[in-house]
């Protein structure tokens, strides 16, 4: 068994909007109980009680459960389903609390062990779904049914073809449909705020037609199917490391009863070459029109474990991307060095003119410099969105690994809506000191130069800089008492300072149970993970407190 609870009280900011406070109270509590009879039964139940959260929506209720038979043949499991295949280019189901994220199917899953080289896996699932309309609510707003089969089979072994070696591979098939209602649209004539909506009705035009009849009858549904094949392999050719994953999709738009195709693509290599750890990711996805929560395939952005860097908006769409990453690692004269570059911007863009897409960007390496200086290149680029990311850091222990260091440098580009430049440098730097008796220091001190510019092309160069600087100092006391300050002070290029800061302390019980208190202030602002993001609003004047328990009966 395992409890979590999160509790807070204060005010809260939003960062448009610095002067808007109102009160924040929020009351998180998450029981996690799992009974395991003669090795082959599990259930699983998790029960929660928030009201109010900190994002996301009110719940007290079981929120998942699931209940699992399994054997040297069979795995067998009733309930909610947490899945994935392959890199999840197909599916890719999961829950996080931190990002008020849930696409866990309600259903059933079957797992086969034929022989020791292949295996057979089903799911038939259903759930309600939600999303975020826009990246600023502070809970999901649109729904929709879903349901789906999937089915696949993998050989795990040795297929030898010339300097080819193939020792995984796996295939895949996956039927899927969506139920919608006119809540979906409520907001559409305001300015419908979901991208991939919008740009569906947009492109089919007599948006006039298409609303009148779902005034006419309130209780007009419409429904959507999915079909989609994938392919996997995992394989070594010519002392590198390859893995290869796409997805055949044949799919419907909204208000339409034709089916289109689509496609999703992932591609690593690695190689050791003269002492460099190489490595390059590379992504297309290609389904420009369809709605699908059940993915969450690769990013090919670099997520960095930096306070300021991580604020960067790292989201991108699953439906139309394009993705490149490079990374290299290699021990220099005792340190150990990485270096990380990726690009992503949208295959298709929807103008006033009409449909663009990344054939008529720029190339590659213009894309890589973001020279904004040629507004007419420029113009154009915006519509995809991109954006670039450069690090590189430093890293060692010294004294008998004692003493840690690590320095960084994270550089990113993007252009946006909003902003239509944003430019950011980074400088996180880390150390730690361990002493005897469970004693130790750890600190972080990051510097960050931002640069918004607005209306560029229109040759209306408006600047918004701003300089950033966070520290972080932690005490450890015989191993289970952490003591913890931080600070963070802005700067923008008025000289007009914003300031947050707070104390932290942190206490582990019993073996493996944590309690912290945390008093003091804290900027909110954009967390990401795996190219979803969620908005957390800012917060002061006041204390946060989180419990965590597990318990073994």
């Amino acid at each position: 068994m395992s409890y979590s609870s999160k509790v807070g009280d204060g005010k809260k900011v939003y960062e448009l909007n610095d002067s808007q406070k109102s009160d924040y109270k929020y009351f998180e509590n998450i029981i996690d109980l799992n009974y395991y009879y003669n090795q082959n039964f599990h259930f699983f139940s998790q029960f929660e009680y928030t009201s109010p959260p900190i994002i996301g929506k009110y719940n007290n209720d079981i929120n998942k459960a699931y209940f699992e038979y399994n054997n040297e043949k069979y795995n067998i499991k009733f309930g909610d389903i947490n899945f994935l295949s392959g890199y999840g280019l197909s599916i890719n189901s999961y829950q996080d609390h931190s990002l008020d994220y849930d696409n866990l199917l309600k259903g059933i899953e079957i797992n086969y062990n034929i022989n020791d080289v292949f295996s057979i896996r089903g799911i038939k699932g259903w759930d309600e779904f939600n999303f975020y309309s826009s990246q600023a609510q502070d809970s999901s707003d649109l729904f929709y049914d879903l349901s789906s089969n999937f089915y696949d089979i993998q050989y795990n072994g040795d297929l030898n073809f010339f300097n080819l070696n193939i020792y995984s591979v796996f295939y895949s098939f996956q039927k899927s449909k969506n139920k919608y209602d006119n809540s979906l649209l409520d907001d559409f004539a305001l300015g419908y705020p979901n991208k991939i909506i919008a740009y569906q009705i947009e492109s089919q035009g007599n948006l006039d037609n298409i609303f009148l009849n779902l005034n006419q009858d309130y209780d007009y549904k419409f429904y959507t199917s999915d079909y989609t094949h994938t392919l996997g392999f995992q394989s070594s050719i010519f002392s590198s490391d390859l893995y290869f994953e796409k997805s055949f999709i044949n799919y419907q738009k909204l208000f339409n009863d034709d089916y289109i195709n689509g496609s999703r693509l992932y591609l690593s290599i690695y190689k050791n070459l003269m002492d460099f750890d190489i490595a390059y990711d590379h992504i297309n996805y290609d389904s420009k029109f369809q709605i699908n929560n059940l993915l969450s395939p690769p990013t090919c952005m670099l997520e960095v474990n930096s306070v300021l860097s991580s604020r960067n908006d790292i989201s991108i769409d699953f439906n139309n991307s394009i993705g490149n990453q490079i990374e290299i690692r290699r021990n220099l004269f005792g340190f150990d060095w990485l270096f990380n570059t990726s690009i992503y911007y949208k295959k298709y863009a929807h103008t006033e003119s009409g449909e663009i897409t990344s054939k008529d960007l720029p190339s590659f390496f213009n894309m890589l410099r973001f020279d904004v200086d040629d507004y007419k290149n420029y113009a154009s680029k915006k519509e995809f969105y991109p954006k670039r990311i450069v690090y590189s850091e430093l890293s060692k222990w010294f004294n008998d690994d004692k003493f840690f260091l690590k320095g960084g440098f994270f550089s990113y580009k993007s252009l946006t809506s909003v902003y239509e430049v944003e430019n950011s440098a980074t400088y996180p730097f880390q150390y730690s000191y361990n002493f005897s008796g469970g004693k130790s220091i750890n600190g972080y001190i990051e510097y960050q130069d931002r640069t918004k510019i607005k209306n560029i092309h229109e040759n209306l160069n408006k600047h918004y800089n701003y300089n950033t600087l966070y520290n972080s100092l932690s005490f450890t006391f015989n191993y289970d008492f952490v003591f913890s300050v931080f600070s963070e002070l802005e700067k923008d290029q008025d000289q007009i300072e914003k300031k947050w800061s707070g104390i932290e302390l942190a206490m582990r019980f019993l073996g493996n149970n944590n309690i912290s208190v945390f008093y003091g202030s804290q900027r909110g602002g954009l967390i990401c993970s795996n190219g979803t993001c969620a908005y957390y609003p800012g917060f002061e004047e006041g204390f946060k407190a989180t419990l965590s328990i597990n318990y073994d009966i």
